[in-house]
């Protein structure tokens, strides 16, 4: 069956960010004299702010602040690295989007992130319009991967869940997804390589996908 909607995750899928938001994360945890891994973040990819905060504050046992401080300061370190200009779209997406909507196959977006930053995302790189929905994590109550975003996604979509499938960049993208049943593609396109075995298929690129002759 040739699918007739995908649903993009945000981070790491429209937009290289995740190392962004890793560096942000590690500049903020040298400031309590904490040198983390790079890679013990991972686990955290795909989460809402608060509650990657929440996981980040247990794991490095944090508590001279509250939640809330340390959310403030979380943004607070990573305005430097999400300026405008320095703000591109994954490498091949305006061409898979322009593919996808001459095969009139309806587009979504399901992100973590807040309903401000994915808005402000879109409108920077002049892609809204390809969109029939967007959810973002500040209008859940679960995060992925807890599948609540994925579930309202589906019902958002009006298409059935068999005919979408979710690309994503996470194991906890793919999980919600999975768990709200639907096809997972794993986007392997960001300088931050993350476990996507679980999806049902994996690409390395928006031309790889192309290829496939999936819509």
């Amino acid at each position: 069956m040739m699918l007739k909607g995908l649903i993009f995750d945000c981070d790491g899928v429209l937009s290289d960010t995740e190392p962004k938001f890793t560096q942000g994360m590690l500049d903020h945890l040298q400031t309590f004299g904490i040198n983390a891994d790079p890679a013990d973040l991972d686990d955290f990819c795909g989460m809402t702010l608060r509650r990657s905060c929440e996981e980040v504050m247990t794991r490095y046992r944090i508590k001279s602040v509250s939640l809330n401080q340390f959310i403030q300061d979380e943004l607070a370190c990573y305005e430097h690295y999400f300026q405008d200009e320095y703000m591109q779209p994954m490498p091949g997406l305006l061409e898979f989007l322009n593919y996808l909507s001459e095969r009139k196959v309806r587009l979504g977006v399901a992100t973590s992130s807040n309903t401000a930053y994915i808005r402000w995302l879109l409108n920077l790189f002049d892609i809204e319009d390809h969109f029939y929905t967007v959810i973002a994590g500040d209008q859940v109550e679960n995060g992925k991967p807890d599948p609540e975003i994925y579930l309202k996604a589906v019902e958002l979509m009006s298409l059935p869940v068999e005919e979408l499938a979710v690309i994503e960049d996470s194991a906890n993208g793919i999980a919600a997804a999975k768990k709200a049943g639907l096809k997972t593609i794993g986007f392997k396109a960001s300088r931050i390589i993350q476990n996507t075995s679980s999806a049902d298929l994996e690409v390395k690129s928006y031309l790889e996908l192309m290829k496939l002759d999936l819509f």
